[in-house]
C-alpha cells in the first residue's frame, strides 16, 4: 500500500475511507483510456505481485458512511472491480496482504487473506507482521497457512514520527531471519524523506540483503520512488545485490522505473497494482524534492479542459509503457514484468 501520507504524526481513527468503492467509480473515459492506450501493452494472464484485501469488520470505520457496494474487498471483488477498466486483461491472479494499519484488526486480516490465498490455486499471501510480534508465533503460523513471506509497514515503528523511521524499526532482525531460513518474500516499503537516497536506508539494505541471502526483499513503489530523484539518485547504492526486487505499484511517473531497469534489467521489476489504490483516482507526482498525491475530487478539476485525472491503476501502466518504450523493452522483456518475475520467485 502507498501511504499518501509518509509524513503523518497521528493516526486518523477511521482509516482508508478513501479507498471505499462507492467513492472511486469507474467511468467510460477510463475504460476507453485503457483500450486506447495499454490494450496492446498489458500481457494476458498477468500476476499482480502488490495488492490488499480486508473485510470490513476489519476496519474501524463508521458503518453510516457505507454503501451496497461497499463490501468486504475479497479476491473475487480485486478481480470484479480490476476488470471493469482492464476488461479480459485483468490479472486472473496475485500476492496478497492486508492493510499494514494500526487501527484494523491485523490478525483478523491476516486470516482474512491466508484463506483468500487457499481459495485461488495460482494466488499467494503474505503475512503482516509487526515489530512487537512473536517470532517463533509468526513462524509457525506462516508455516500453517501457508504464507510465502512478510509484509511489514512503517506504521507500526514505535515513534510518533512514522514517516522517519529507519527500517529497522519497523523490520526487525528476527524477520529477516525467518525469510532467511525458508527462502520467503520480504515487501518493505522505505520511508524518510529522501527514500532510496537515504543513505542510512541504503546501508541497511546492502547489509540485510548480504547477510541474508537466501531472503528476497521487494522494494515496493519502485524503492517509494514517489520522488522519481529518491530512486534515480540511490540505485547504484544497491548495485550487486542478487537478491533486491522492486515492484511498480502506484508509480505514475517512468523514472524510478527507468532506473531500476537500467541498473537491473528487466528480471528484477515486478507489476504490482497496489489495489485499492489502483482502482482510486489519484496519482502520485515528483514535486521539487519531493512528492505530492493529487486526488480526483479536487473542484479544480471540474473547470480544467486540458486533461482528467483517472485511475492510479492506468495511470501506473501508463508508466511502466513510457519505461519499456523509452528503454527499447522487447516483449520478453515486458512478459517477465507481468508474469515470470513474481512467478519465479514464488517458484511457481
Amino acid at each position: 500500500m502507498s501511504s499518501t501520507d509518509d509524513r503523518s504524526t497521528t493516526q486518523p481513527s477511521s482509516p482508508l475511507p478513501g479507498y471505499l468503492p462507492s467513492r472511486n467509480p469507474i467511468l467510460d473515459r477510463d475504460r476507453e483510456l485503457f483500450d486506447r492506450t495499454l490494450r496492446s501493452f498489458v500481457v494476458p494472464g498477468a500476476f499482480d505481485a502488490h495488492a490488499h484485501l480486508y473485510a470490513m469488520d476489519h476496519l474501524q470505520i463508521d458503518r453510516a458512511d457505507l454503501t451496497e457496494e461497499d463490501g468486504d474487498i475479497d479476491r473475487q471483488t480485486w478481480a470484479q472491480i480490476t476488470s471493469w477498466w482492464m476488461g479480459d486483461l485483468a490479472p486472473r491472479d496475485g500476492l496478497f496482504f492486508g492493510l499494514p494499519i494500526p487501527p484494523v484488526d491485523i490478525d483478523a486480516n491476516n486470516d482474512f487473506v491466508a484463506r483468500a490465498a487457499r481459495q485461488a490455486g495460482g494466488s499467494h499471501g503474505l503475512m503482516v507482521v509487526r515489530p512487537g510480534d512473536d517470532a517463533a508465533t509468526v513462524e509457525s503460523r506462516i508455516r500453517a497457512d501457508g504464507f510465502r513471506g512478510i509484509k511489514v509497514y512503517h506504521l507500526f515503528a514505535d515513534r510518533a514520527d512514522p514517516g522517519n523511521a529507519a527500517i529497522e524499526e519497523f523490520l526487525p532482525e528476527w524477520a529477516w531471519e525467518i525469510a532467511d531460513r525458508s527462502g520467503l518474500w520480504i515487501t518493505l516499503h522505505i520511508v524518510r524523506a529522501h527514500a532510496l537516497a537515504d543513505p542510512a536506508n541504503q546501508k541497511s539494505i546492502r547489509d540485510h540483503c548480504r547477510r541474508y541471502r537466501n531472503a528476497n526483499l521487494v522494494l515496493a513503489h519502485a524503492a517509494r520512488g514517489f520522488c522519481a530523484d529518491h530512486t534515480i539518485d540511490g540505485i547504484p547504492a544497491l548495485a550487486g545485490l542478487d537478491n533486491v526486487y522492486f515492484d511498480t505499484s502506484a508509480i505514475t511517473e517512468p523514472g524510478a522505473l527507468m532506473a531500476i531497469l537500467k541498473q537491473f534489467g528487466p528480471r528484477r521489476l515486478l507489476y504490482g497494482s497496489d489495489y485499492p489504490i489502483s482502482a482510486m483516482r489519484c496519482r502520485s507526482t515528483s514535486v521539487g524534492d519531493g512528492f505530492f498525491w493529487l486526488h480526483g475530487d479536487d473542484p479544480r478539476w471540474n473547470d480544467w479542459t486540458m486533461g482528467a485525472l483517472t485511475l492510479s491503476g492506468i495511470d501506473s501502466l501508463l508508466a511502466l509503457r513510457q519505461a519499456a518504450r523509452l528503454l527499447d523493452l522487447n516483449d520478453t522483456d515486458v512478459e517477465r514484468i507481468f508474469v515470470h518475475n513474481a512467478k519465479d520467485l514464488l517458484r511457481d
